[in-house]
C-alpha cells in the first residue's frame, strides 16, 4: 500500500453561535452559484421534501439528516404531531413512518410553507459523519445493508481470492473505494452529501444546529421555537453509547488508509465543510 494516512491533531475551536453560522452560510451560498428552490431538478426537489418533516401546528420545518441525532428529532416531531406524549418512549418502525413529510403538499403548499415556516436541520464533521454510517451500517451487524450495500462493495473493491473467509461487514477502505466512485446524488441518504440532503442554499434556514454542540443547540432552537416548554430533546439512546463503546476510534479506522484515497472522498464532501464552517485539514 502506498501513501498511508497519517491522523492529524486538529486543534479545537470555539463553537460558533446558531446566529454565527446562518450568517457564515449565507455568505458562502452568495459565493457559489447555486439554483433557488424553484429551479432545482425534479430529482433534487423530491429529494429535500423526502427529508423535510413537517408540523403545521407549530408552522415548523426540519430537514433531517442521518447520522446527526435526527431519531431523537423524529420523536420530538411526534410529541408536537400529537403521537406520543413522551419522545423517550418512541422506537422502531413509527419514527419513519408518522412523521409528514413535505412530499404530501402540493407545490403551492409547499411554497407556502419554505416561506413561512421556521426551518433547521442538524449537522455534524463531514467526516465523522461518514464514519459513523460505516460503524452503523457496513460492518456485518445490519442485514439489510449486508444484503444490498456491502455484498455488492465485496464484490466490486475484494480481490476475488479473499472473498470467500466468511467475514462479513466491509472494510473502511473498500468503503472508501465505494464512495470515491459515486455520484453524490446517487448515494445512501445516510451519506449523502448535506448540500443534497437539505438543498441549504436553495432553502433559507432559520437554524443550523451541530451535533458538536447537541444539547446546548437543541435546547436553544426549541426555545426560539417557543417549544421548550412542550417538548425536550431526549436524552441518547443507551443502545446506541452501547454500541460506541465497543467500535474501534475514528483514528484507528483511517490508519491504514492510503492518504490520497481518504483525500478523494472528502473532496466529494468538500462544499459541506465550508458551508458548515467545519475544517477538512486533509484537502490537498
Amino acid at each position: 500500500m502506498s501513501e498511508i494516512f497519517k491522523t492529524k491533531r486538529v486543534k479545537k475551536v470555539p463553537i460558533e453561535s446558531i446566529d454565527e453560522r446562518r450568517r457564515a452560510l449565507q455568505a458562502a451560498c452568495q459565493r457559489r452559484e447555486n439554483p433557488p428552490f424553484a429551479n432545482l431538478s425534479d430529482r433534487a426537489r423530491q429529494e429535500v421534501l423526502h427529508h423535510m418533516l413537517v408540523n403545521d401546528d407549530y408552522g415548523i420545518l426540519f430537514c433531517y439528516v442521518p447520522k446527526v441525532g435526527c431519531s431523537n428529532w423524529k420523536r420530538v416531531i411526534m410529541v408536537l404531531d400529537g403521537w406520543v406524549d413522551d419522545p423517550e418512549t418512541v422506537s422502531g418502525k413509527p419514527l419513519d413512518v408518522l412523521p409528514i413529510r413535505l412530499t404530501k403538499f402540493s407545490n403551492e403548499q409547499v411554497e407556502y410553507r419554505l416561506k413561512y415556516y421556521k426551518k433547521f436541520m442538524f449537522v455534524r464533521n463531514p467526516l465523522d459523519r461518514i464514519i459513523s454510517a460505516y460503524k452503523d451500517k457496513l460492518t456485518g451487524d445490519n442485514d439489510y445493508y449486508q444484503a444490498y450495500r456491502v455484498n455488492w462493495i465485496i464484490d466490486k473493491f475484494r480481490a476475488e481470492n479473499q472473498r470467500a473467509n466468511g467475514s462479513k461487514g466491509a472494510t473502511l477502505e473498500e468503503f472508501f473505494k465505494f464512495l470515491s466512485t459515486r455520484d453524490p446524488a446517487d448515494m445512501d441518504n445516510h451519506w449523502m452529501p448535506f448540500k443534497n440532503l437539505c438543498q441549504p442554499c436553495a432553502i433559507d434556514y432559520d437554524f443550523i444546529g451541530k451535533i458538536e454542540n447537541l444539547k446546548e443547540d437543541a435546547d436553544e432552537i426549541l426555545r426560539r421555537l417557543n417549544l421548550s416548554e412542550i417538548v425536550k430533546y431526549p436524552r441518547k439512546q443507551s443502545v446506541y453509547i452501547e454500541k460506541a463503546r465497543h467500535m474501534p476510534s475514528t483514528a484507528d479506522l483511517l490508519s491504514q488508509l492510503p492518504l490520497s484515497l481518504i483525500q478523494a472522498v472528502l473532496k466529494i464532501f468538500e462544499e459541506d465543510f465550508e458551508l458548515f464552517l467545519y475544517h477538512n485539514p486533509y484537502s490537498v
